[in-house]
């Protein structure tokens, strides 16, 4: 009972760490758009799985009434995480996750509300989907998580060292927690082994939390940024005004495959400058920045009668975009409307 309660206390004290670790990392610290995005979804990945295993902790405790439904809602965070995380995977090594794309990885988890909402099978003594599925729907994210993540980013990705490095240590704690669900599915009849995956899940929630901390230093202030390159206020306007003119006179933007090093190697610039100059002196990241100008020339073709037998997404690669979901998504951003609509709206 002794040995109970205190597996109990540490599974809740460990859920209390990650969500004040995902509170930190989902406001702390200067961030770019992109770093934001991958951010949020690695607070959201430490929330899901602080409450699946404060939820293991309090049913094993008994606290709440059974007419609490915590075994629905444990299985609809299971199906909630791994969406996730390949999201946050996909962000960390510069892959799209457009719209269309997290709405087909929802679609289990909105076929499982469906199914478990109608006739109130959200209460106990009501029958599951068998627990096997489950976890071969797990590991099959898990699996092409680790596809993305040990190759590495694409070229021109938007990965850093750190959240490449987190990203693989979720990789890790998953699948420890997958081997403890398959030994757990082969020996369901080992009364010792009950509670494996819990523990697993609880030991490799503090893994990820102090694995966070220490390389990530998600809860440190953040330093001024910029704070020892050596570049005055006038050289960095200088050096923005530059980039501008090259951009719009060279029109290097048209090259999908432009990044952040080949437009500094252009104007002269090292590419910490040219991030410098870029970020304090225009209130842009690079991206944006590009996406600004292939934004606006897909206006321009757009707005012009004789390119009306263009298409919509031909439009984008001319413009420059490598891909439609990015071309959607920055249109929106920057012209507030999709290219269907803004040619749309042209002819009214």
């Amino acid at each position: 009972m002794a040995t109970s309660g205190i597996l109990i206390f540490i599974g809740l004290f460990g859920s209390l760490q990650a969500w004040l670790l995902a509170a930190a990392t989902w406001w702390g610290g200067r961030r770019d758009e992109v770093q934001r995005g991958q951010a949020r979804l690695l607070a959201l990945l430490f929330v899901i799985l602080g409450l699946v295993v404060a939820i293991v902790s309090v049913d094993h405790a008994g606290w709440l009434d059974r007419t609490v439904p915590l075994d629905w809602i444990e299985y609809s965070l299971s199906l909630l995480a791994p969406t996730m995380f390949l999201g946050y995977a996909h962000r960390i090594v510069g892959r799209d996750t457009s719209p269309t794309w997290w709405c087909v990885h929802f679609i289990p988890l909105a076929v499982w509300f469906a199914w478990t909402l109608q006739e109130h099978r959200v209460w106990p003594n009501q029958d599951w989907p068998p627990i096997a599925l489950i976890v071969a729907y797990q590991i099959a994210y898990t699996l092409r998580g680790a596809m993305l993540a040990f190759p590495g980013p694409k070229t021109g990705g938007t990965s850093n060292a750190t959240g490449l490095t987190l990203l693989r240590a979720w990789i890790v704690g998953f699948s420890m927690v997958h081997v403890a669900q398959l030994v757990r599915l082969a020996f369901r009849h080992v009364d010792a082994l009950e509670q494996v995956v819990p523990v697993t899940a609880t030991v490799a929630l503090y893994g990820l939390v102090l694995f966070a901390l220490r390389s990530a230093r998600l809860l440190q202030p953040s330093p001024p940024p910029y704070a020892g390159s050596g570049l005055a206020p006038d050289a960095v306007r200088d050096a923005a005004a530059h980039i501008e003119t090259i951009l719009a006179d060279e029109r290097l933007f048209l090259d999908p495959d432009l990044d952040l090093g080949a437009l500094a190697a252009r104007a002269g610039l090292s590419r910490a400058h040219a991030s410098q100059a870029i970020n304090q002196s225009l209130g842009l990241s690079f991206h944006d920045l590009v996406n600004r100008h292939r934004v606006n020339t897909a206006r321009d073709l757009l707005d012009d009668p004789d390119h009306d037998h263009v298409t919509i997404d031909a439009v984008g690669q001319r413009a420059g975009f490598a891909s439609r979901s990015s071309y959607y998504e920055a249109f929106r951003r920057h012209a507030g409307s999709t290219p269907g609509r803004y040619r749309a709206d042209r002819g009214n």
